[in-house]
């Protein structure tokens, strides 16, 4: 495990070279929202090939001043130039997003978690977005908020998804769930969204759909009822 110090920027910071290659098994990880689990001077390609746990935010373009501590946030920050990093997230593989994934493609055949794992966050990528029929897209959903904003994780693309494999929602806590069928956005892509069959995973007390009311745009419709016919069978069942 390699993690930065609670005041730290970058737990790695690759300076110049050329072609050059990250292959991680073990875990890297921030301490702090406001530093990066990877950075690069952009000077060079980097290829990031993941097959154990990356835990935070990665930059890999040039800039002026830092996008995590940008006084308009991190969504609006203005990028010169792309990204120099390729992520390679494979099969086993998890990355728990932080705010900012400064990539210029992201192909994701193990496990992508937005704005962090068990947390409500946002999660901006500056690239594109693959993920194939192994590659699992995890979203927290937290049903007793009353905001869309805070309600679920949601990953803004600036380039285009093609989003292949399962969308698997992780429900924080059902107490006091706001009441009625639930709609809110997890995923929008500037340059286009091309969807699979998306599978998803399935809860005994939630119900869960798939929607693209416009281009671009993926919502997550979900209803939380606990007088559902599965849950009545099973109570009926132990009684």
């Amino acid at each position: 495990t390699v993690t930065t110090g609670a005041s730290s920027k970058e737990t790695l910071y690759l300076w110049g070279g050329a072609n050059n290659t990250i292959t991680n098994a073990g875990t890297l990880t921030q301490q702090n929202a406001s530093s990066y689990v990877i950075r690069t001077d952009a000077v060079a390609t980097t290829t990031v090939d993941n097959t154990g746990t990356i835990n935070g935010s990665i930059l890999g373009a040039t800039v002026a001043s830092d996008p995590l501590r940008s006084a308009g946030g991190v969504n609006q920050f203005v990028f010169a130039g792309p990204s120099s990093i390729d992520v390679h997230n494979r099969q086993g593989g998890n990355l728990n997003a932080g705010l900012l994934l400064d990539v210029r493609n992201l192909d994701n055949q193990g496990t992508l978690a937005v704005g962090g794992s068990n947390q409500i966050g946002t999660t901006r990528l500056t690239g594109d977005l693959r993920q194939s029929g192994d590659g699992r897209l995890t979203i927290d959903l937290d049903p007793r908020q009353p905001l869309d904003s805070e309600q679920g994780d949601r990953l803004i693309i600036d380039g285009s998804a093609n989003l292949g494999g399962k969308v698997a929602v992780n429900l924080l806590d059902t107490w006091q769930a706001v009441p009625g069928e639930q709609s809110l956005a997890i995923l929008t892509a500037g340059g286009g969204l091309t969807l699979g069959e998306q599978p998803l995973t399935q809860s005994a007390v939630a119900q869960y759909q798939l929607q693209q009311p416009i281009s671009g745009e993926l919502r997550l419709t979900y209803d939380i009822d606990f007088a559902n016919a599965g849950i009545t069978a099973q109570t009926n069942d132990n009684q």
